[in-house]
């Protein structure tokens, strides 16, 4: 099945050997929010215990990439992915995942998702060959993705998927995965190339910058 680059669709079946494997975790992930005050200062907030931070320097992760960070001046809550913990030797960092952005990212997927030609020309071929979701990967492994072209990542790099109907998808199609990491040892989020300028878009426009 020839899809266009980067989307998958999956088949009714399908060769389980042709799965990637499961990268392995590059730190303990829980959930928080990052908050930010009005002079731009970025806090965190989560559920762990004081001496489980302690020892600790925290950076903070953002999908938007140092061109675009400039033209924003404060970035909002939503345009941080989250926040690394470095925490001492022999204790494993912990990513404190952002809920305010992965929220934002998921309503942002499914609703920008059936206006991208290329996705909707997905949804027409997976139609013709047979498939009956359109899945919608991290771009983390964006270069992955264009290596190997016939086999299908893990679920847990995908962030949902698109149910095809009529050759179509819908914003109500759209089918969050549980599963997905977010967090590996590529990092945190990116996002897929296709929806990174609609997704600076809304951010803009949730912000009142938007021109």
């Amino acid at each position: 099945m020839k899809l266009p680059y980067p989307f998958r669709a999956k088949a009714p079946m399908r060769d389980a050997a042709l799965v990637a494997s499961t990268p392995p975790r590059a730190s303990v992930v829980v959930e928080g929010l990052v908050q930010v005050a009005s002079n731009g200062a970025a806090h965190f907030i989560c559920n762990l215990k004081p001496e489980e931070l302690r020892p600790s320097s925290a950076t903070f992760a953002s999908w938007i990439n140092e061109k675009d960070r400039a033209d924003f001046g404060i970035l909002p809550t939503e345009a941080f992915s989250g926040v690394l913990l470095h925490r001492e030797p022999g204790r494993p960092n912990v990513f404190v995942a952002n809920m305010a952005f992965f929220e934002f990212m998921q309503f942002a997927v499914a609703s920008i998702g059936p206006h991208l030609p290329s996705l909707q020309a997905a949804a027409r071929e997976a139609q013709r060959t047979g498939g009956l979701n359109i899945f919608v990967y991290d771009g983390r492994i964006d270069k992955w993705l264009h290596d190997h072209p016939n086999i299908m990542p893990n679920d847990k790099e995908a962030l949902g998927c698109f149910k095809v109907h009529d050759g179509k998808i819908t914003t109500e199609s759209y089918l969050r995965n549980t599963k997905y990491d977010r967090w590996t040892t590529d990092g945190p989020t990116r996002i897929p190339l296709a929806f990174y300028d609609a997704f600076l878009h809304r951010l803009r426009h949730r912000k009142g910058t938007d021109a």
